[in-house]
């Protein structure tokens, strides 16, 4: 959040929306945490790599392919179950899009 604050003030916008979006996945994450389990892991990956895409377009698509190793390790640890990973995942591409679309 300091980050955020912190990019904002000093009008770098592309680190700005990038925190802004990782903390609010952040934030979204420990809501639903209250009432239902989710994964945080993988969406520490597709947060980061949906601001790349909105970035720079279609040509990292291929980042996505990074979170599929954490998913498999995250499942076969049976700490999640495979609809709590790819919640994590679908919630941070959603926020993360939605953030770039109120901010950007």
């Amino acid at each position: 959040l300091i980050a955020t604050l912190i990019f904002w003030y000093f009008d770098f916008n592309s680190m700005f929306l990038i925190s802004l979006a990782y903390v609010t996945v952040g934030i979204v994450l420990a809501v639903i945490n209250i009432f239902w389990k989710i994964s945080a892991h993988p969406a520490g990956i597709t947060g980061p790599v949906t601001a790349f895409v909105l970035f720079y377009g279609v040509n990292v698509i291929p980042l996505y392919l990074f979170v599929l190793p954490v998913i498999y390790l995250r499942h076969k640890a049976k700490v999640h179950t495979m609809m709590q990973l790819v919640a994590g995942s679908l919630v941070a591409v959603i926020v993360t899009f939605l953030t770039f679309a109120i901010f950007y």
